[in-house]
């Protein structure tokens, strides 16, 4: 898609509200200590 970027990890975790960390871990499929409301606004 022409114009369009892959967005980066920063640009996730602060979208969502949440550290660089919590963002890379939820990405990563290791969601058991975060709230679903978290993972939630993480993976949008």
């Amino acid at each position: 898609m022409p114009g369009s970027q892959i967005p980066r990890l920063k640009d996730v975790a602060e979208k969502a509200n949440v550290s660089l960390s919590a963002a890379s871990r939820i990405l990563r499929g290791e969601v058991g200590r975060f709230g679903d409301d978290t993972c939630t606004r993480v993976l949008q």
